[in-house]
């Protein structure tokens, strides 16, 4: 993942360049950014509910 998020922000700052597409740029940051925001809630729910599946585990092994 972090390497995904590392890509990114060097798209972002070739996309930040700008040049003679400004308005097209800064939408295509816009869009990248806000696509980068949503992946990385998915991920971290995923790995909430992981932990949460873990410990339960835990926890009802201990009980026995």
């Amino acid at each position: 993942m972090s390497e995904v998020l590392r890509i990114m922000d060097e798209a972002v700052a070739i996309f930040g360049k700008g040049g003679s597409y400004t308005g097209r740029s800064s939408k295509v940051m816009r869009d990248i950014l806000a696509s980068v925001r949503c992946y990385s809630e998915v991920m971290k729910e995923g790995k909430k509910e992981r932990e949460k599946k873990r410990n339960e585990k835990i926890g009802a092994s201990q009980r026995l």
